[in-house]
Parts: structure tokens; C-alpha cells; sequence
């Protein structure tokens, strides 16, 4: 009788295994928070857009499973199919469950037996595993002659579960990266007609975009360990050049209101630079400073400090 539920259990989570990228349908007007560059997406038009199977990962060793080897080369095989063909391939890590905050103060609680939440993994432990999926899968793209202008890496921790994780089958499972190709409609600009925009006038409607660089007090320096995530906007960019970007900077409010300013300024500048370094055209980047006067967390804290020390981007149509 075991052995039954757990094959009915396995069998539905593999019926729903298929729902795991529903944030990435152009269409969808599903009331979700996604990362950047899944927002990013929801604005291309395309001609295909290609899903492979789940990628597993052995959550033990941290290794792809030999099982998804096949599915790994398919990959190559079908990126390489393309040729020159201007195309955007996602790679998104996942891991299980991650502990809520609820279940953090219950394990930290000494009224809580010490192994009630012992098999969950913290969202900064979470996130640096699934980050590390994705770069394996990238590094194997690249040593397969992938070129880096293509990929783009992102993890979502275990916020979207492929499986249900009653059985630790179903846990196991969701440690796993998901591949997809994006290949943009072609654009013919002698036809189309755009009007170049005042990007300060309100009424000009733009696209903010989230990138989630978050920066160390007084600095303008991009952290090493989010580089990514520019790279993943500067690939959005060059796959659909009717967009252009204005990236705007912003601080915390510990410093004077003008040293914050200038602050702002070489943050947005310092993203723009490195875009361009990473091949887009300058003339459609523009940087702007806000300071301090736009906050989104309160500056009582430090976590809110940090939410503030950020930069965004403001898409339109030049």
C-alpha cells in the first residue's frame, strides 16, 4: 500500500512538473513578482520560445545527475542548430522548500525540538546553491563553444516548486535547473513607426525594471556577486534593439541629501558603463541620479538601507 501512494504521488507531480516557467508566457497576466529579467521577457516579441526538461540536480553533491546528461547536450545541440540566429537562452536555478521567517524563529526557538526543521536550507543558502546550478549549466554551454552574449543566469531559490515535497522524492526533485530559448521576432524598422520620446515628461509612459543591484554604504561599485544580473540586462538590450534605457541610481539617506546625489549619479553611470563594455550601443543608455528622495523600505533599518541602495532601469521606445 505504500508503495502505491508513493507512485501516485510521483505521478502527479510529474503531471505538474510542465507548470514551472508559467511566470516566463509573454501573455501571462499572472500577479506574480519575478526577477528582472523574467520581467524582461514579458515585453519581447517572439517567434519560438523553446522549454527543455528540468535539469536535476543531486542535492547531496550538488552535481547534475547523470540521468540529465542526455537532456544537456540536446541543449547545446539545439542552441547550435541556430547558428548565427539572434536568440536569448535562460537558465534558472531552484532548490527545495526554504524556510520562511516563521520557521526560522521556531528553529531558533529553544521551545522547538532541534531537528523539527533540520532538512530546510536557509534563503541565502538557498540562493547561493541555486545560483551555482545555473553557472554549472552556463559553464558547460560555454566549454561547448556557446557564446557568453546569448546566456542569461538567474536563480528563484525554492519559490517555485516543480514538485510537492510531502516525500523527499519530491524534494530531491526540485533542486533542478530549468533551460529556455527565446528567439526574438525580427524587427523591420523602415516600417515601423516611433516616436522618440522626452524621457523626464510623465506622460511618456516607460517600463521600470527591477535590476536588484543592491550596494555596500558609500559605494558605487557594482558587487562581484550580482555582475550577473547586468549582464542579463545588457542581453535583453542587444536582442531587442527598438528599446532603449535610462538607469536610474539611488541611496539610502545616511549621507547629506547632495552627497547622495553625486552618489546616485556614479552608481547609474557605473551601470551604463559596464553595459557598454558588454556591447550596448551608448546611444541608447542614458544615467540619471534620484539621491535619496525615493525610497522604498523604511531608512530606520539596515535591511532597508540596502533595499534603498539600488538601481533600476526605465525601458521606452527611442
Amino acid at each position: 500500500m505504500k508503495k502505491i501512494i508513493i507512485l501516485i504521488s510521483i505521478s502527479i507531480n510529474l503531471l505538474f512538473a510542465g507548470l514551472y516557467d508559467y511566470k516566463y508566457n509573454v501573455n501571462s497576466k499572472v500577479n506574480v513578482s519575478s526577477p528582472a529579467m523574467s520581467n524582461l521577457l514579458m515585453y519581447g516579441d517572439f517567434e519560438k520560445i523553446i522549454r527543455f526538461d528540468a535539469l536535476q540536480f543531486n542535492p547531496k553533491t550538488n552535481k547534475l545527475e547523470a540521468s540529465s546528461q542526455d537532456e544537456l547536450d540536446k541543449i547545446v545541440k539545439t542552441i547550435k542548430d541556430y547558428g548565427d540566429k539572434n536568440i536569448i537562452v535562460t537558465m534558472i536555478g531552484y532548490t527545495k522548500h526554504v524556510e520562511t521567517h516563521n520557521e526560522k524563529i521556531m528553529r531558533e526557538s529553544a521551545l522547538s525540538h532541534n531537528n523539527l526543521f533540520g532538512s530546510e536550507i536557509t534563503k541565502e543558502h538557498s540562493q547561493k546553491i541555486a545560483l551555482a546550478y545555473a553557472k554549472d549549466v552556463e559553464e558547460y554551454l560555454l566549454d561547448n563553444n556557446i557564446s557568453r552574449d546569448i546566456l542569461v543566469v538567474e536563480e528563484r531559490r525554492g519559490e517555485e516548486k516543480a514538485y510537492t515535497e510531502g516525500i523527499q522524492k519530491g524534494k530531491d526533485l526540485n533542486h533542478r535547473v530549468m533551460v529556455a530559448i527565446y528567439e526574438p521576432v525580427k524587427i523591420d524598422f523602415s516600417k515601423k513607426v516611433v516616436k522618440s520620446p522626452v524621457v523626464d515628461n510623465k506622460a511618456i509612459q516607460t517600463r521600470l525594471i527591477d535590476l536588484r543591484i543592491n550596494y555596500a554604504n558609500d559605494s558605487a561599485v557594482i558587487p562581484k556577486d550580482q555582475e550577473y544580473k547586468v549582464r542579463a540586462f545588457a542581453t535583453f538590450m542587444k536582442a531587442f534593439p527598438k528599446y532603449s534605457a535610462r538607469i536610474v541610481g539611488h541611496t539610502s539617506s545616511i549621507a547629506p541629501a547632495e552627497y547622495n546625489k553625486r552618489l546616485s549619479q556614479r552608481r547609474a553611470d557605473g551601470v551604463v558603463k559596464m553595459l557598454i563594455s558588454l556591447g550596448v550601443s551608448k546611444d541608447r543608455l542614458s544615467a540619471i541620479g534620484k539621491g535619496e528622495d525615493f525610497p522604498i523600505a523604511s531608512n530606520k533599518t539596515k535591511e532597508g538601507q540596502l533595499a534603498n541602495r539600488r538601481t533600476i532601469a526605465e525601458l521606452y521606445i527611442k
